[in-house]
């Protein structure tokens, strides 16, 4: 009887500890997969433990097009999986996540179809999911990374990241500028900035003392004389 007793406890504590392996398995890495008893999370799953992420409020997971959704309609009661006892001898905890955060105006899924994933544009520790509502930025555990080849969350040291942070762009010196740069300085005040007449990569800061100083903007940029300040040399009229 109480062998019976601890097996319906162990049952169910074991619903919510190993439901994500469960569901997971056989299924390939990547591939997202509804929690049956929470609308608003699912799986991710992958060599090992799961990743459960949660949808943000208000939303619930889609299971049509993998991703989470207002108006989505869901039964948190499916039992349409089973526990056997193989199960509940190793208790696969999913690995938890940070809340997700709704991007309505990003454009990183510009183009893409609805359930697409793409990486994050800042790093490697995120991803977007394209959903009807916007781009919703999904961050991989602590100790992964997204994998931007094969599209999931993987031990950072073999994740493959197709992120490059930008060069450091070595800090601008000041130059003599000659004494014709001068002129443009002339009783005006300290830091009002004027594009060079001859070199659009180019520009004076006023030192406040009828005397010019002179910047080279960094490479493949130009000085942009209505924001007064360095831009990509295609956008910038000179």
């Amino acid at each position: 009887m109480k062998l019976n007793v601890l097996l319906a406890v162990l049952v169910v504590a074991g619903a919510s500890v190993a439901q994500g392996f469960k569901l997971c398995n056989q299924k390939a890495p990547g591939t997202f997969v509804r929690d049956p008893l929470h609308c608003d999370e699912f799986f991710m799953c992958r060599d090992g433990r799961p990743v459960r992420f949660s949808c943000p409020g208000g939303m619930n997971y889609d299971a049509s097009t993998n991703t989470c959704g207002y108006g989505v309609f869901c039964d948190n009661t499916d039992q349409s999986w089973q526990l056997d006892e193989n199960d509940l001898m190793t208790q696969y905890v999913p690995i938890e996540t940070s809340p997700p955060l709704l991007d309505a105006v990003s454009g990183v899924c510009l183009g893409a179809r609805l359930g697409s994933i793409r990486p994050d544009t800042k790093g490697c520790e995120a991803f977007y999911q394209c959903a009807g509502a916007g781009a919703i930025r999904f961050e991989c555990p602590a100790g992964t990374a997204f994998d931007s080849n094969r599209l999931y969350c993987e031990v950072t040291d073999i994740a493959s990241c197709s992120y490059a942070p930008p060069p450091q762009q070595q800090q601008q010196q000041p130059q003599h500028p000659s004494n014709l740069l001068h002129v443009l300085c002339f009783g005006k005040q300290i830091g009002l900035k004027y594009p060079h007449p001859m070199n659009c990569s180019q520009y004076v800061q006023c030192d406040g003392r009828n005397k010019a100083i002179l910047f080279n903007c960094p490479r493949g940029t130009a000085f942009d004389r209505v924001r007064k300040v360095c831009g990509f040399s295609s956008s910038v009229s000179c």
